[in-house]
């Protein structure tokens, strides 16, 4: 499923991800205090977190449509999953990992972005499957 790029594939891996953002809440609210833990709690935020990213970079290779992503967003707020506070850290780090949270994290930028990266996609897959043709 993380290789395929047909639609229904990355509508799946989004749905997917989104069921374990919400397990993975209720794991880290049930066997994790963040005060004894602290440690503990930042890298497993940060790894939900990392979930929540990815499963929007893939919403935009899917079919899906873009109306889902503020309720989604929405729900990942109440459990703390977004904004992404937590992602940089060990595992992600660096200036593309720091941009990507911004854009994120800035609901003005995350539809454009989107948007523009779906229709970048597209063009690529356009050309991709016209090579095949030939």
């Amino acid at each position: 499923i993380r290789t395929s790029k047909e639609p229904t594939h990355f509508r799946k891996f989004v749905f997917d991800c989104e069921k374990a953002v919400y397990t993975e809440g209720k794991l880290i609210e049930a066997h994790v205090d963040p005060i004894t833990h602290p440690d503990a709690y930042k890298r497993l935020k940060s790894k939900q977190q990392a979930i929540v990213l990815f499963l929007l970079l893939r919403l935009v290779r899917s079919d899906i449509p873009f109306a889902y992503v503020n309720p989604m967003l929405s729900g990942f707020n109440k459990i703390g999953a977004y904004p992404l506070d937590h992602l940089m850290g060990t595992d992600f780090k660096g200036p593309v990992y720091k941009m990507l949270t911004l854009i994120v994290n800035t609901k003005s930028l995350l539809h454009p972005f989107m948007y523009g990266l779906r229709g970048f996609y597209r063009l690529v897959d356009m050309v991709d499957n016209g090579i095949k043709r030939f």
